[in-house]
């Protein structure tokens, strides 16, 4: 039941319903108001006053329901839209600038809003129209003929707003990117301004040219469908029938013309939301980075059956790191031993994890138990980075990262495991962004717990003790230490819980 009710057509149809019922709700009330001025004696009150309340309660039960079925739906949406983005961009890394993650997060919730935002009210207000014309229709039966051209009139020009909205949304927009661009340019160069004949400005003049012409194309476009929807109003008020004369129907045409430029103009606020997804889907589309190719492509392993009994020794030689004009002897860490690797700020511990990891496998050669080389990005080793991403969605879906197949008691003991035990019963609760906020600790322990979910085969990873208190260090200490017992494991880091065993330790100060 609770997947068919976040089916889209579903949440679709609630949110037409809502607006439409707000359309009928006026109508029939102010039929009612006039049907009471003209009433005779025997008028039934009581069965238009229950039909006015059952209308407004639909109003706002639809409403509500609207609000939680659309949100239902929006939150489904955008799990799919990045559980395919993930899938689409594994082993790849990204190319962009700083400010990637939060554009492609951006991105999938705008592609994710796009049903909720934009095609029900567009859907509603279609609705609408045709169905005021049918109303007009149906109470003017004697000019039936010129009211269904006036219908056909008034649904191309509204059709013809709509163009002109778009269009004058995209103009905007153009002109807030390429003045966005001009302030980022401009404040970039600021230690170049020296250098300028005249030190540059930021000059916002065709941004609002073009925002003040949008608004006079849409106050245009609002007083010509207002003075088309008056024209028709006049038609229907000079052309009344004798027979008709008093009859309280007539109003309802009346408030249809007159409440055209509120009830048709939705569309126009949503606009925006159509231009955003179009931009959201093509930078999606056209993400640059590199493509990482898996080390188990080469078929070097999975054929002999060498691995059977697992990873037991690796061994990387021929290190060099990258924009550094530093090599290193051969490093070789084994099961059962975690292998610290420490040194001063910018002695390249960072780099080295990723070499190990495979991101730059020009950078090294890796050897399997001493025998077997292994080229590329290894697909089922783990690095957890020094600054980990946490996406703004729910607890539960950054834990699994599109892994359906771990269970909420899974995500539960590894929470408790790294210490975070105040969120095992909030695992539908919303993390990152706007949300609830994690401090640099939580997200460092949160980072692992999403890592070890995975039980990689090599686990990696960048300062672990960083923003930690001496007990959370210690527990962290003793999880990785039971990890490595049964896996290869290679903790960067500047910072050791006290009275602590280091095991193998490589201090890339002591490397020339």
């Amino acid at each position: 039941m609770t997947k068919r009710l976040t089916k889209p057509w579903f949440s679709f149809g609630i949110g037409v319903i809502h607006q439409i019922a707000g359309l009928l709700l006026v109508i029939f009330a102010t039929w009612f108001l006039a049907a009471c001025a003209t009433a005779t004696v025997g008028f039934n009150y009581m069965l238009p006053a229950v039909a006015i309340r059952a209308l407004a309660l639909t109003r706002i039960a639809s409403g509500y329901g609207h609000l939680w079925w659309g949100h239902q739906r929006l939150f489904v949406r955008l799990r799919q839209t990045r559980a395919a983005l993930f899938a689409r961009l594994k082993n790849t890394i990204l190319t962009g600038n700083a400010e990637l993650e939060t554009q492609l997060e951006q991105d999938t919730l705008s592609i994710a809003g796009a049903w909720v935002n934009w095609l029900v009210q567009h859907a509603s207000v279609v609705i609408g129209l045709i169905l005021c014309q049918i109303i007009i229709i149906v109470l003017t039966p004697h000019d039936a003929l010129i009211w269904g051209g006036f219908a056909v009139t008034l649904a191309l020009v509204w059709a013809m707003l709509l163009w002109q909205s778009y269009s004058v949304v995209r103009a905007l927009v153009s002109a807030q990117t390429a003045l966005r661009d001009n302030i980022n340019h401009t404040l970039n160069s600021t230690s170049l301004w020296h250098l300028y004949a005249q030190t540059p400005t930021i000059n916002p003049v065709q941004y609002w040219q073009v925002y003040f012409q949008v608004q006079g194309q849409v106050q245009r476009g609002i007083v010509f469908l207002l003075v088309l929807t008056s024209a028709g109003l006049v038609y229907t008020l000079t052309h009344i029938p004798d027979n008709m004369l008093g009859n309280a129907l007539l109003v309802v045409p009346s408030i249809v013309f007159l409440a055209a430029q509120d009830w048709a103009l939705v569309w126009f606020q949503a606009q925006p939301e159509l231009l955003t997804f179009q931009q959201s889907q093509q930078r999606l589309t056209h993400i640059s980075g590199v493509q990482l190719k898996p080390d188990s492509d080469n078929g070097k392993f999975e054929d002999t059956g060498i691995l059977a009994d697992g990873i037991q020794t690796i061994r990387w030689s021929k290190v060099s790191l990258p924009y550094r004009q530093k090599t290193y002897p051969g490093i070789q860490i084994r099961k059962g031993v975690p292998l610290w690797i420490t040194g001063s700020s910018g002695s390249g511990k960072s780099s080295l994890l990723e070499i190990m990891q495979g991101m730059y496998p020009k950078h090294a050669l890796c050897q399997l138990n001493d025998r077997y080389p292994r080229f590329g990005f290894h697909d089922n080793w783990q690095l957890v980075q020094q600054h980990p991403t946490i996406l703004f969605t729910s607890i539960e879906d950054n834990l699994r990262m599109g892994d359906v197949t771990l269970t909420n008691e899974q995500l539960q003991q590894v929470l408790c495991a790294v210490g975070l035990t105040n969120l095992t019963d909030q695992l539908s609760s919303w993390i990152g962004g706007n949300a609830r906020q994690l401090s640099g600790g939580e997200i460092k322990r949160f980072a692992l717990a999403r890592a070890l979910l995975r039980q990689p085969d090599v686990l990696l990873i960048d300062e672990p003790f960083e923003g930690l208190d001496s007990q959370n260090q210690m527990c962290i200490y003793a999880l990785i230490s039971d990890y490595a017992a049964e896996h290869c494991v290679v903790v960067a880091t500047h910072l050791f819980p006290m009275n602590v065993d280091q095991d193998i330790t490589l201090n890339l100060d002591d490397v020339s």
